[in-house]
């Protein structure tokens, strides 16, 4: 594809190496997001922390049928949903 098209910058960055265990919102998963900028990777990794409220409630979504595409899901909460 030209590249005025579709410019390199567009790319999704490469994945993190490894998850953090460091809930949002917490300043030690304010340093792993700075140490991944720093380093060029996402932002966030599929297998991240998540606050534990949130996945209760996304969990009680899924099961009352009212439910976002799963991908969707759990790439914004980077949880895994199954």
């Amino acid at each position: 594809m030209p590249e005025f098209l579709f410019p390199d910058w567009l790319e999704d960055p490469p994945l993190a190496e490894e998850p953090t265990t460091a809930l949002p919102g917490t300043p030690q998963k304010i340093s792993v997001l700075e140490s991944r900028l720093r380093r060029n990777d996402s932002l966030w990794h599929p297998s991240d922390a998540v606050n534990p409220d949130e996945r209760a409630k996304l969990v009680r979504r899924l099961r009352n049928g009212r439910t976002a595409h799963v991908a969707t899901v759990e790439k914004r909460h980077g949880a895994t949903c199954v």
